[in-house]
């Protein structure tokens, strides 16, 4: 076995270690029972890529915080996201029953109880989709 075969099965397991780690971490925060294991499994994955890239990346605790924020905040908001896309259905299967696109987030304020500017937004962001798949 050459040099370059073992660095690639090293690179190998130090991407499997961090994708494991930062999922189980993922997994943690979900849960929320316990912040501390979360912490500690984001911790194991810095010091992963950082063996990775050859540097010592001991994390400091901005970073892990910051970390757990982001991840936190993608959970919260994971309710508007599905709100969202259900915006973005809803528009895809009636666009042709509503001449323009206010109409049909007045329709959708009706039908989900969201405000107006919610419903414009999304429903602008699909129709400028179905535009360009048209096109394409």
């Amino acid at each position: 076995m050459s040099d370059d075969d073992q660095l690639t099965t090293s690179g190998a397991e130090i991407d499997a270690m961090t994708f494991l780690a930062i999922s189980l971490a993922r997994d943690e925060i979900r849960r929320w029972d316990s912040p501390e294991a979360a912490v500690s499994l984001l911790t194991s994955a810095a010091r992963a890529v950082g063996l990775w890239e050859g540097v010592d990346l001991r994390p400091t605790a901005k970073t892990i915080k910051a970390a757990v924020a982001r991840i936190a905040a993608h959970a919260r908001h994971a309710e508007d996201r599905e709100k969202a896309e259900s915006i973005k259905s809803w528009y895809r299967n009636n666009c042709d029953k509503h001449h323009s696109m206010d109409t049909a987030a007045e329709a959708v304020t009706t039908i989900m109880g969201v405000a107006f500017r919610t419903a414009r937004k999304h429903i602008g962001e699909e129709a400028k989709e179905l535009r360009s798949a048209r096109t394409a």
